[in-house]
């Protein structure tokens, strides 16, 4: 038989048969049939086809030959095709009546795995719809393990403009798709959102020969920068003002990527006031004093770390009442903001050396002259920092009775601001913290010391390195950082850390961080020897900063950085700390999982410093599973996020521990309670209106098994009553000499 009517044999079996399963597809099989001029077999009968159908399903039993596969499967047999390469997507354009007839060539790159003569079949769809809309086919002999180059060429009537998906089938193996062909490049890829430390993306999606998109891939200025499911991506924490470049590839199931789509975003920028000679001003300008030393607009001219600045400084008064201490009175132009909008932020860059608050002075919804609020304080760091502040009841009138200015900023005696910066709300994002390290290090809620002498981070020092500003810590030393409390507290567990570094040797990068489950957790970076400078984000799930590691001068410090084994200076240029914000108060459940590298969410346990507290539990592993451990006369202190649950509503809560099963004692939890009428061995009174109230879990069975059994309380109090210095919502005792192992302890609200 010619090869010609085998292939008539198989678009007839498929027509027939979709008669009967799916008169849609049988449409699409007699339009190919048609585009490959078969139109005779539609002018068989459907008793002979029957006929034929059952020879040839009977001759497919003893191996005569193997029949063309579903479009949905591939037949079993020996594969004609071990790879194929070639474009899968081309983009038709029709004129403006919407049909064209056109002749599309395509050509694949086959690599055979045994000799064959083979019938291929090049068949056209319409991505869209999957409506098949041309076929043809071809013969060709091909010895086994050669190449081969098959071009086929269709001939396409009245199709409309689309994007068609081209598929490559033989008549050995059923259907073969473009198997390693990667992704179509994202199309349309457009700037949905700037601000001034964000950029939105999004873009159409790219096609695959198998529909097997996983994601997509986001670069800026040539660095990963995230990972995207759907087709859209936001990125935070942007520098001001600054031109960046991102692409994005797809990336289907097999791992090939796509060629990158480009485009350029640009971040706003605020309106800013820089206080050097001469002062830089344009919609926000500031009242310069320098002769009237008896006002309290009065500020000098200073140089503080490498910059001009503008310093308050403490003047008698000359009647002799005391003294003046200077303020930083600023006016925006009401062509920018006046009186109408409410919502306004405000930056400043400023010298943190000594202690205090920084507060501001504004004119406020209220009609207030001069609402006061703290932006920041200072922690005597000694270094450049940046901090921000969003007003929501802001009124801009810029009254006489404050020296005609929108508000005033007062840090106290000696108190240097460089910059000053302004703009809506709609167009702001707040920084996360971040340091940037070098002769001017600058500063942003994260606190860092230079060392240069004692404590472990002795000799780190600004630098210049390969081009870079950065800082250097010489052999066996450690950059240290902590973050501002009010930034970033021990509840916040969800904490990213993007560190940008010289990637020379292969020694890790360590971070050492507090963690709810130990004082100095470490993660690794891996360094790969580029001898270039790199960006990495360390994602950490179980954060606790609270100060527990020892820096130098007996400092407490959150998290630092070094070289695992500290054989050659580490360089690093920028450090970011940002945290994931979450609505706790719209999720029904929080939990913890215990155990080395754990993850808290909404709720963690606490972890003393030393060993002696009732409150001492460790990391374990029991019959493989990893947990804690309290040991006997200890207790498990939770701490449950206060958007979640508090003292003041969510009542009811589920608890569900995952325990091992040891012994036979009585599983229970002890509880702040909402129950004042409480009296009894079981309840203690914890501060002036919440309990201490013991319900009972279960009684272990010494199955020496992980079991998990749940409570349900209904007159839950969270508000930190516990026991100082944990002050926990509530704990579980071990009650057993064996100890007690818990690996999860989740709350489920109704």
């Amino acid at each position: 038989m010619s090869y010609k009517p085998k292939v008539l044999i198989i678009l007839s079996i498929y027509f027939y048969s979709g008669l009967f399963y799916n008169k849609d597809k049988s449409a699409e099989i007699y339009t190919a049939m048609r585009m490959a001029k078969m139109e005779v077999i539609m002018k068989v009968s459907k008793k002979f086809i029957a006929l034929i159908i059952s020879i040839i399903f009977t001759l497919s039993l003893f191996g005569a030959f193997q029949c063309l596969g579903a479009a949905e499967t591939i037949t079993a047999g020996t594969p004609v095709f071990s790879k194929v390469d070639g474009g899968v997507e081309t983009v038709v354009s029709a004129p403006e009546n919407g049909m064209i007839n056109t002749s599309i060539n395509v050509t694949y790159n086959a690599v055979l795995t045994n000799s064959t003569t083979a019938t291929l079949v090049v068949t056209l769809l319409d991505k869209a719809t999957g409506r098949l809309m041309a076929a043809d086919f071809d013969t060709e002999t091909i010895a086994g393990g050669s190449t081969v180059t098959l071009k086929k060429g269709l001939q396409v009537t009245d199709i409309a403009s689309s994007t068609y998906r081209y598929f490559l089938w033989d008549s050995l193996t059923g259907r073969v798709p473009l198997e390693n062909s990667p992704p179509s490049m994202p199309s349309n890829l457009s700037i949905l959102n700037v601000t001034t430390g964000s950029t939105a993306l999004s873009w159409n999606s790219s096609l695959d020969d198998n529909n097997s998109i996983k994601g997509y891939n986001i670069y800026r200025d040539g660095e990963n920068a995230g990972f995207a499911t759907a087709n859209e991506f936001t990125e935070k924490y942007l520098e001001q003002g600054h031109s960046y470049y991102y692409e994005v590839e797809a990336v289907d199931s097999e791992g090939l990527v796509s060629a990158r789509a480009g485009i350029s975003a640009n971040t706003k920028a605020m309106e800013t006031c820089t206080l050097t000679d001469p002062i830089i001003q344009n919609q926000v300008t500031f009242t310069l004093n320098t002769d009237n030393t008896q006002a309290d607009s009065y500020t000098e001219l200073t140089e503080k770390s490498g910059r001009q600045c503008r310093t308050a400084t403490t003047k008698p008064r000359t009647d002799g009442t005391g003294s003046r201490i200077g303020m930083f009175y600023f006016k925006v132009d009401p062509s920018y903001i006046n009186s109408t909008v409410s919502n306004v932020a405000i930056e400043i860059t400023y010298f943190d050396s000594g202690t205090g608050n920084i507060t501001m002075q504004y004119n406020a919804a209220d009609d207030s002259v001069a609402k006061s609020v703290t932006i920041a304080q200072r922690t005597d760091t000694n270094n450049w920092k940046t901090a921000g502040i969003v007003l929501t009841d802001a009124k801009f009138t810029n009254p006489s009775a404050l020296t005609y200015s929108s508000f005033r900023i007062s840090g106290g005696d000696g108190f240097c601001i460089y910059k000053l910066g302004v703009c809506k709300a709609e167009d702001y994002t707040a920084p996360g913290a971040s340091a940037s390290l070098g002769a001017v290090t600058d500063l942003n809620k994260l606190s860092y010391w230079w060392e240069n002498a004692g404590g472990d981070a002795n000799t780190t020092a600004p630098s210049i390195y390969e081009g870079k500003d950065c800082g250097v810590a010489i052999t066996g030393k450690y950059f240290e950082f902590n973050t501002d409390d009010f930034y970033i507290s021990k509840t916040d567990n969800m904490v990213y850390i993007k560190v940008t570094y010289f990637d020379s040797g292969t020694d890790p990068l360590l971070l050492e961080y507090n963690s709810t489950t130990n004082d100095c957790a470490a993660k690794e970076i891996p360094m790969t020897g580029t001898n270039t400078w790199k960006t990495q984000t360390v994602a950490l799930t179980n954060a606790a900063f609270q100060g527990k590691l020892t820096g130098g001068d007996a400092r407490a410090i959150d998290f630092r950085l070094s070289l695992k084994s500290a054989f050659s200076p580490l360089y690093i240029k920028n450090v970011y700390v940002t945290k994931e914000i979450i609505d706790y108060t719209s999720i029904k459940s929080v939990y913890s999982i215990m155990g080395e590298n754990g993850v808290d969410f909404g709720i963690s346990v606490y972890v003393p410093s030393t060993s002696s507290p009732d409150s001492y539990t460790a990391n374990a592993v029991k019959a493989d599973k990893n947990c804690r451990l309290a040991g006997s006369g200890k207790n498990f202190y939770f701490l449950v996020n206060n958007d979640f649950m508090n003292g003041s509503r969510d009542n009811q809560a589920t608890i569900t521990i995952t325990y091992f099963d040891e012994g036979t004692n009585v599983l229970n939890i002890q509880y702040n309670s909402s129950d004042t009428s409480l009296a009894g061995a079981d309840s203690v009174p914890k501060g002036n209106t919440r309990y201490y109230k013991t319900a009972y879990v279960t009684t272990r069975a010494n199955t020496l098994t992980w079991k998990t059994a749940s409570v349900t309380i209904s007159d839950a109090a969270f508000a930190n009553k516990q026991d100082a210095p944990s002050y926990a919502d509530f704990r579980i005792p071990a009650n057993s000499t064996s100890g007690l192992y818990i690996s999860k302890i989740q709350i489920d609200k109704p």
